[in-house]
């Protein structure tokens, strides 16, 4: 279904005529018929009055889709566990902040040579 028939689905269901719709928009009848018609489209500012009037997105009304879901999934976590091994011969500190950007601790030291870090799912 393109635009000239989803704008005509959507004023019918609503009741209305060219007229009454055009009155809504502040425009000529001829400019509804037009667009029904599809021999001319509504600019910006009427796509965006006619979606917030029948309460529909601008992708539904303009192509027949919803948008899709553009929030951005954060990645993966991947569990760090560490495993601190305390040798008489040396001596070992480390701390790894909790903030992180990008997954990367912010901070992180490491003091020593007994450490073993293993990564799991």
């Amino acid at each position: 279904m393109e635009f000239p028939q989803r704008l005509y689905q959507l004023r019918r269901q609503a009741g209305m005529s060219q007229e009454e719709l055009a009155n809504v928009l502040n425009l000529s009848r001829q400019a509804v018929q037009k667009w029904e018609a599809g021999t001319s489209r509504p600019d910006m500012d009427n796509l965006i009055a006619l979606a917030e009037y029948f309460h529909v997105s601008l992708d539904w009304l303009i192509r027949g889709t919803e948008a899709p879901d553009t929030a951005v999934q954060p990645a993966k976590e991947v569990q760090v566990v560490q495993e601190i091994h305390h040798y008489h011969e040396g001596w070992h500190y480390e701390y790894r902040s909790e903030k992180t950007l990008w997954g990367v601790p912010l901070v992180h030291i490491n003091v020593g040579s007994h450490v073993r870090v293993v990564l799991s799912d």
